[in-house]
């Protein structure tokens, strides 16, 4: 049904997204992603002993499924500026991550005396790589480890959705000289990997789309860092939601460096609106676009976060044609899912 309404089939629809994520490489170094976390997290041998589990989408040579997970972006020119190499030579400086391995053939069916074949080839990094920060809770910088399951979990194995995980793999993979030092140190909250040269600048405004009932991302960039913050979710019920109820200081007073209550010390602006390709209704609910919504801002004026559960993907595409608003944001943190087919974006690729 929804190959139907989008007109693309699973694959091409992967295919195209991860085609935007690759577009925004252009503007944007990232920075950090949940990836491995959610490997920490993953146990393929207690779920899946018997290989009885579904394919998932798309998962890398080693079985782990990058379908959804958290991604945070700084703009190239804060690392840039550093000048410590100009922009062109500072990936041909680099020393190169490791390819990943070659996507294995189809494989449907396997007789039991394959079951214990190595996933991954002799001497892959996967293989030998260790958790930098294995008690980090959720979002790390560099590059994530992702070690391969003891012997493939699923029912099938598909070589495009083999391709696409180390794809996609790739694309989110820090550069090497995205650093600790290159950004003037981290700061690790949540879901976010920060850089914190990005935030020298008071000069900004930060946007959030998709709050849910408590939007930890705007309270911390109101509290920690003074930012004015807009709030957006048209799916959000009010009375469930205080920010969007507005029932907690807002610009008022200082709050509480511990984060045990809703609190913002900066001021903030909630709407019931989602973020969309279009402005306008969809199925009774009211999206806005990320240009509007940006319309007004100088360069490096502001950081956005994008938690919008599948809708984020002709948002992302609009705003990689756009140069002039992809130099407005300093920071991007996102939620990305692949192929998850959201209402709006079926609108959108159904013209």
């Amino acid at each position: 049904e929804r190959e139907a309404q989008s007109g693309l089939s699973e694959q091409a629809r992967i295919e195209r997204e991860i085609g935007i994520l690759e577009g925004l490489m252009e503007h944007f170094y990232v920075t950090g992603t949940s990836l491995e976390v959610y490997r920490q997290g993953w146990t393929p041998e207690k779920d899946c002993p018997e290989q009885q589990c579904e394919e998932p989408a798309v998962h890398v040579a080693g079985g782990f499924s990058p379908r959804m997970f958290a991604i945070s972006f700084v703009n190239k020119r804060i690392i840039d500026s550093s000048g410590a190499m100009p922009g062109g030579a500072l990936e041909e400086a680099a020393s190169p991550v490791p390819a990943p391995a070659p996507a294995p053939k189809p494989v449907v069916a396997r007789a039991p005396a394959r079951l214990a074949e190595p996933l991954l080839p002799e001497g892959h990094p996967m293989l030998s790589c260790a958790y930098s920060m294995p008690n980090q809770p959720s979002s790390r910088p560099g590059a994530p480890c992702i070690p391969p399951a003891k012997r493939w979990p699923y029912k099938s194995k598909t070589a495009w959705r083999t391709e696409l995980g180390e794809r996609i793999l790739r694309a989110v993979t820090p550069k090497p000289h995205v650093t600790e030092d290159a950004c003037g140190g981290w700061d690790l909250y949540g879901d976010q990997v920060w850089c914190v040269k990005a935030f020298a600048d008071k000069q900004v405004k930060g946007f959030s789309f998709g709050i849910e009932g408590r939007d930890m991302y705007s309270e911390y960039l109101s509290n920690r860092y003074g930012i004015p913050m807009k709030l957006f979710d048209c799916f959000q019920d009010p009375e469930d939601s205080p920010p969007l109820a507005g029932t907690v200081p807002n610009g008022t007073e200082a709050c509480s460096a511990s984060f045990d209550s809703i609190c913002y010390e900066a001021p903030y602006w909630a709407y019931q609106v989602c973020l969309g390709p279009t402005p306008g209704e969809v199925r009774g609910r009211e999206y806005d676009t990320l240009h509007n919504q940006l319309a007004g801002l100088g360069p490096l004026s502001a950081h956005v976060k994008i938690d919008v559960e599948g809708s984020e993907w002709t948002v992302l595409e609009q705003l990689v044609a756009d140069a002039a608003d992809q130099d407005k944001i300093k920071t991007l943190d996102m939620e990305i899912h692949f192929g998850f087919g959201a209402d709006s974006e079926r609108e959108a690729q159904s013209g």
